[in-house]
């Protein structure tokens, strides 16, 4: 099984209107190149540890440990962005993103996991500019994080911003990106080797 969870982007907004058709959305992309069943657990307004729900944007921590449960074969992490918007800090978004790792260590580090790393949001269209306001230009310093938290536990990390191109909103992603996204994590899986965490006994 192919475990996604992630944010709208992983649920398949489309920048032009309600939600992509499944075929296009990059986890099912993936689940056919894995030869995999998928279970899809993106959610708009998700985030990693900070929240706002006055404005829809709540921590997914709870679901997180739930899903690891499932013992995933496949696993992909997609989360970070809409924390900027709940008021974190890209420290403390770090930080999550470790609690994250950490739950899934002592879940058993089931399946292999791969993170797809925020990118860069500099173009934000209508509410999504007003959703996110001056925190938005704090998203470049959310890759070398992620970056950092990938060697650190032995992962694959995907900057996917060089195959976003531009979209409608500059927040949610287009079916060509979305099938360059699930390309680019199917190639890594392909690649890919599991080993221990730094310092990890």
């Amino acid at each position: 099984m192919l475990l996604c969870f992630g944010d709208s982007n992983c649920w398949g907004w489309d920048p032009a209107g309600g939600r992509h058709a499944a075929a296009l959305r990059w986890p099912d992309r993936l689940a056919r190149r894995l030869g995999q069943p998928l279970h899809n657990l993106g959610q708009p307004g998700r985030t990693l540890a900070f929240n706002d729900a006055a404005r829809g944007l709540v921590s997914a921590r709870d679901q997180w440990q739930a899903a690891l449960t499932a013992q995933p074969a496949y696993l992909v992490l997609a989360l970070g962005i809409n924390d900027l918007a709940a008021g974190g800090s890209p420290d403390g978004i770090g930080q999550a993103l470790d609690s994250y790792l950490e739950d899934w260590q002592a879940a058993g580090r089931p399946g292999q996991l791969q993170l797809l790393a925020p990118a860069p949001i500099p173009a934000l269209q209508g509410p999504w500019r007003n959703l996110f306001g001056h925190h938005s230009a704090q998203a470049p310093a959310l890759l070398p994080l992620w970056q950092a938290a990938a060697r650190h536990w032995r992962l694959a990390c995907l900057d996917p911003s060089a195959m976003l191109g531009s979209s409608q909103d500059g927040l949610h992603w287009t079916a060509e990106a979305h099938g360059a996204i699930a390309q680019a994590l199917g190639d890594a899986f392909a690649g890919a080797s599991v080993g221990p965490a730094e310092g990890a006994g």
